[in-house]
């Protein structure tokens, strides 16, 4: 029994009574406060996937637990808690120590306790993965100079505030650099299990974990309608594109160019050339036409009011909203409304 949180003992050689191997891929996690449920979520169950037959789940190829300094709960953005199941300990147990960040704003203090336990695990020789905001944590830790980190375009310009030393990657899935492996996030985490499962358990697997989650480019996806200027960003610069996707999280509350600018680690003058290079357009007017783009889908799909549209897409008012939704499109938002509908 633990004594840490009161509940079974899960080693890694926990597997079901009657399989006779030890696990291929032992993995310890961490989450952090506030951590992101997707990556965390995505991560193990590509595991837990892999570790049985069937739908099972038993863990036999794979085994996992939740590290944490006691057995008080971590709470998840969405507001889900884990309960730590192990302390920290040797981390020699592990063949992977895993670190789950979350969002940007508790991302100002780390336990130091912690940081020692990742130093430890650095010391130790047990590879390192960052999941989403991990890679800041691996980055306080000391753990990453003059390394590659992968960082959310969302997250690029503080990061690169902050540690300057440290070249951050944002146009891929994970990055492996020597023992760290790091992650932007969200359904990418996936990825990474997949890449693990892959080098410890075999391409089965691996395969077998990313078709029950549907992961396989056969599989029927949900038609969306494709949005017109993603075909000139195909060859944008980095900083266009993490710009723009910047731009579609902040549909409702567009702020200043230099802000934005900032995020993605340029200054307002370059990110003007390099926007006026790339799609064509000035920062601000581009920004302008996502936030039209998405009320016109609004007035087609939704019964919201012109007020309400407005408000949603970052418009003072309805008034503002109508004059520039006309001067755009050549028709009231009214107008369009009732013409889409017949």
């Amino acid at each position: 029994m633990n004594e840490l949180s009161g509940l079974p003992d899960l080693q890694p050689g926990a597997y079901a009574a009657g399989d006779a191997a030890t696990p291929e891929l032992r993995v310890g996690i961490l989450p952090f406060p506030e951590f992101t449920l997707t990556p965390l979520a995505g991560f193990v169950d590509a595991l837990r996937l892999a570790a049985d037959r069937e739908d099972d789940s038993r863990q036999v190829h794979c085994a996992w637990s939740f590290l944490g300094r006691d057995a008080v709960p971590v709470r998840a953005s969405c507001g889900l808690q884990v309960i730590p199941q192990e302390p920290f300990g040797d981390p020699s147990r592990f063949d992977y120590v895993v670190v789950v960040g979350g969002k940007l704003l508790a991302m100002n203090e780390y336990p130091e306790d912690a940081l020692a336990f990742l130093r430890a695990v650095h010391e130790a020789g047990v590879p390192l993965v960052g999941l989403c905001t991990g890679g800041m944590v691996l980055a306080e830790a000391g753990l990453l100079r003059e390394r590659r980190c992968c960082v959310h375009f969302a997250a690029q310009g503080l990061f690169s505030q902050r540690y300057p030393d440290i070249v951050p990657i944002t146009d891929a899935n994970f990055v492996v650099d020597g023992n760290i492996i790091t992650c932007p996030g969200s359904i990418a985490a996936i990825d990474v299990a997949t890449y693990l499962i892959k080098r410890h358990c075999g391409r089965t697997r691996a395969k077998k974990a990313t078709n029950y989650l549907l992961m396989n480019a056969d599989q029927p996806r949900l038609y969306l309608p494709e949005r017109a200027y993603e075909d000139r960003l195909v060859n944008a610069r980095r900083e266009t594109v993490d710009a723009v996707r910047i731009m579609e999280m902040n549909i409702g509350e567009p702020f200043a160019v230099a802000k934005l600018a900032g995020l993605v680690n340029v200054s307002s003058s370059c990110l003007q050339r390099i926007f006026l290079d790339d799609v064509g357009a000035t920062p601000a007017s581009f920004w302008r036409t996502l936030r039209l783009d998405h009320g016109r889908s609004m007035l087609v799909d939704t019964t919201k009011s012109i007020t309400a549209i407005a408000h949603e897409t970052g418009f003072a008012d309805s008034s503002h909203f109508c004059r520039v939704f006309r001067s755009a499109y050549g028709v009231t938002p009214h107008r369009f409304r009732a013409k889409s509908r017949h």
